[in-house]
């Protein structure tokens, strides 16, 4: 796992500056390559093969194919048998090495070779060519800027923005992305012309013209199985998918949250390993659930178990470094938890695996309620549960369409928002970006995969994938997802809805695997989100440095707001009128709101003040 950067002209100066902007990413070494038409830089992490050998920006033989690359390939070893086999002779152990010579042999079908997590640049002397990669399902992030003759591509923004001419300026349609859905929802980010390269796509760059192709496409394919066939094929691939994860040359362990999507993967990574399995939780509290789930599974499998306490003071301090890391304004507080986490899992391990994805593929959200088929009424025991899913499926489609977004300015934007920023353009409006996906459809529960299928090519890479490789790579940490496995993702959607979600039941064939391997307290256990107190910690903590980087002059500045909406929301926590909201979309909303509106304001000051290198201190800014 690395950080990779690059641009089609040659400056060695400005590669090894871009490169050193993201050295958080790889510790343990770094390269530049130049040519008259390219620079290629990286700061490797060392997890496969740890010699010298691995170093990169990595050639091959005859010197006219440069490489420089993020991430890990899982069948490397495969490809490479296959690849002796046509004479092709080997100087690393590494998986770096395999994509060269397989390029070399394949060109850019390459990767549809490759099971992994990957983002990768190569440079081709002799055609004068650039190829950009990235994996399927946008587990590794790569961002690229084109505009005249410049063409600049990084594993994070901040690279970017080391080149003088790169703008420093809001991208309002992103930003209303962001308000609409809680995440940019396609590649545009946060900054103008700058760009994600698309989960399953690569780009070519020749002559200074950028073409982006699809190499990979994930659609519905439903089939009619029976359930046992449906559990024991995901069984089977979720295991081959963990198994394939286990391999590194340094330590490696589990983030264990006490929920069945990492249990399970405790469960299965104890079977494939010979020593016991170092798993970590994180918690506010040492006896909150999360905490005594953790320490059941842990206990059950024999794992080499850690727990991490977090106070509220811990969530002030990391505010400023979780920004500068993931690059967007968020309104979710389980990211300081997940950076604190991640750091302290490093001191002891450089790899992890995580539970990230199994939401999203299985159906364990309460959100995808409307999509799934209505039971019949004495297959749902709570009555007043019956009506309420009644009544969600039942929505018109207009409703449903609207009811996908996990955004917590759902019900009220028109307080808070400029009325510049509520002018939504219609491709980004929901009826264009997720009606699609439910034209034509009846409520029949087929509904369910289009909503999924939805989420997988949205919120997974632009958000999720983000948020975990973001703030684990802050700590230098490299975090690995096996419910991601694109074998795995692939067969899921054969899976028809009624074993994902029915009645009362969510994520169901999980639930099956769990009930098979799992203490039966845990896998019985109702999903929660990570525990964050939210009211505790604004009333004790947070309220002083929301308000004080909310006054009314320092906002007024801003072209975001609607003054007198963001104020009464401050008034109101200040003077505890907030209760807890149990008809929207989270409870917690308005400290969710104000989270976003503090976050956004310390975003435009970190990065779009045109400061290279701000100050990661909270207190700096108050």
């Amino acid at each position: 796992m690395c950080g990779i950067c690059g641009f089609n002209f040659e400056d060695a100066e400005l590669a090894k500056a871009m490169a050193d902007s993201i050295s958080h990413r790889g510790p343990d070494s770094d390269g530049v390559y130049t040519d008259k038409g390219v620079s290629l830089g990286n700061r490797r992490l060392k997890i496969i093969d740890l010699s010298a050998k691995g170093r990169m920006p990595m050639a091959n033989e005859e010197g006219n194919l440069i490489i420089t690359f993020n991430g890990e390939i899982y069948n490397f070893q495969t490809i490479r048998s296959e690849l002796e086999k046509k004479s092709y002779r080997f100087n690393s152990q590494t998986d770096t090495e395999v994509i060269l010579h397989a390029y070399q042999e394949y060109g850019s079908k390459c990767v549809e070779l490759l099971n992994g997590d990957f983002a990768f640049a190569i440079w081709d002397s002799k055609k004068k060519e650039l190829f950009l990669a990235r994996d399927r399902l946008g587990i590794k992030p790569l961002y690229y800027y084109h505009k005249g003759y410049k063409f600049i591509f990084a594993s994070e923004i901040k690279s970017i923005l080391q080149h003088k001419d790169v703008g420093r300026s809001v991208n309002e349609n992103c930003l209303r992305q962001i308000i609409l859905y809680a995440y940019p929802i396609r590649e545009e980010t946060l900054f103008k012309d700058i760009l994600e390269l698309k989960p399953g796509h690569f780009l070519t760059l020749k002559n200074n013209k950028v073409k982006i192709e699809k190499y990979w496409n994930l659609e519905i394919n439903e089939t009619n199985n029976s359930e046992d066939f449906y559990k024991k094929n995901v069984q089977n691939l979720l295991s081959e998918s963990v198994k394939r994860r286990l391999v590194a040359d340094v330590p490696l362990g589990i983030s264990l949250s006490g929920g069945i999507d990492s249990s399970i993967l405790v469960a299965m990574a104890s079977r494939h390993s010979k020593e016991p399995v170092k798993t970590f939780t994180i918690g506010f509290d040492a006896n909150d659930e999360d905490c005594r789930n953790a320490r059941i599974i842990a206990n059950h499998f024999g794992t080499d178990h850690t727990e991490i306490q977090l106070r509220h003071e811990d969530l002030t301090k990391a505010l400023v470094k979780v920004l500068w890391h993931m690059e967007i304004p968020i309104s979710r507080p389980a990211m300081a938890p997940l950076y604190y986490l991640y750091n302290k899992i490093r001191e002891k391990l450089t790899v992890s695996l995580a539970g990230e994805g199994s939401d999203e593929i299985f159906a364990g959200y309460n959100r995808y309620d409307a999509y799934t088929k209505l039971p019949r009424a004495g297959e749902v025991e709570n009555r007043n549960y019956y009506n309420q899913l009644k009544e969600k499926i039942s929505m018109p489609l207009s409703k449903k369409i609207e009811y996908v977004s996990s955004g917590v300015f759902n019900r009220d934007k028109e307080e808070f928002f400029s009325d510049k920023l509520l002018k939504i353009p219609k491709e980004i409006d929901v009826m264009r970006t997720f009606g699609p996906y439910l034209k034509n459809t009846k409520n029949d529960g087929k509904q369910l995969n289009r909503a999924l299928l939805y989420e997988l090519k949205t919120e997974i890479p632009y958000f999720h994938c983000n948020k975990l490789d973001k703030l684990s790579m802050a700590n230098s940490h490299e975090v690995r997802v096996p419910y991601l496995d694109h074998t795995l993702v692939e067969f899921a959607m054969t899976i028809p809805s009624e074993y994902k979600f029915y009645g009362a039941g969510k994520k169901i064939i999980l639930q099956k695997i769990a009930n098979e391997l799992l203490p039966k307290e845990v896998a019985k256990r109702r999903k929660m989100p990570m525990a964050v107190p939210l009211s505790d910690f604004f009333n004790k903590e947070f309220i002083d440095i929301a308000d004080n980087l909310l006054s009314e002059s320092q906002i007024r500045k801003r072209e975001y707001y609607k003054i007198p909406g963001v104020r009464k929301l401050i008034n109101n926590i200040r003077q505890r009128k907030v209760s807890l909201d149990k008809n929207n979309v989270t409870e917690d909303n308005a400290y969710r709101q104000l989270l976003f509106f503090t976050n956004l304001e310390l975003w435009t000051k970190l990065f779009i003040d045109n400061v290279k290198n701000p100050k990661l201190n909270i207190n700096y800014y108050i």
